[in-house]
């Protein structure tokens, strides 16, 4: 079973009202070197990792109302953090949340 399908199955058995929080590792623009980096470092350790840009991010919240700013840098999440701000340089990390309707 994919990610996809295990997302699905999640939501399916949860109430009206609930909410998906989901971060999400994408590709670093215009160098796929680092994200290829990135990755082996993970599978080095043991962890399977899979990277997704916005589009496939956006088909875990199929069937959700993606709450504002929708699915952006997870920095962008809590603006005017600086520290975030810091921290996003670094990484390149998507999030979104949906609510069950």
């Amino acid at each position: 079973m994919g990610a996809y399908e295990v997302v699905g199955r999640l939501m399916d058995a949860l109430a009206p009202g609930s909410y998906l929080v989901l971060p999400q590792g994408s590709p670093m623009p215009g160098d796929n070197s680092i994200t290829a980096d990135v990755i082996r470092a993970y599978e080095g350790k043991g962890i399977r990792m899979a990277v997704r840009d916005e589009r496939q991010i956006g088909r875990f919240f199929e069937g959700l109302e993606l709450v504002d700013p929708d699915i952006v840098m997870a920095h962008r999440w809590k603006p005017g953090d600086e520290r975030a701000e810091a921290e996003a340089v670094e990484q390149f990390i998507l999030a979104g949340v949906g609510r069950k309707p």
